[in-house]
């Protein structure tokens, strides 16, 4: 009976979770080859990790034909394996941008206050 209603309890905790869109610029440039920017930013949020995913890769898509349309024939865009991080590298200098899910109840911010 108890592991019946733990499960019971997972499952609706499951359901009552909301997934938000994060993402993470980052810049990469000589002499320090130091990351700048790495704020987060949430953008929306969604019912299934499978949802918030699926925008997460179109958004990058979208950002490399945006620098592919711009950046004038120079650079090259790089995407992540898992299609939810799209970096643009021109001579030494990358930028970029990462796109995470995480549940509503985690800030990748860290704790406020």
């Amino acid at each position: 009976m108890k592991k019946r209603r733990d499960r019971l309890k997972k499952s609706l905790a499951n359901a009552l979770l909301i997934w938000i869109l994060w993402s993470q610029d980052y810049q990469l440039a000589p002499p320090d080859l130091e990351i700048k920017n790495k704020l987060f930013e949430p953008h929306d949020t969604f019912d299934t990790k499978t949802d918030c995913v699926r925008t997460g890769e179109q958004q990058a898509q979208k950002l490399a034909q945006a620098w592919r349309s711009t950046s004038y024939g120079r650079g090259r865009v790089i995407f992540s394996e898992d299609g939810l991080g799209v970096s643009l590298l021109i001579d030494k200098f990358l930028l970029g941008t990462r796109y995470f899910c995480f549940p509503s109840n985690f800030d990748p911010r860290g704790p406020k206050g």
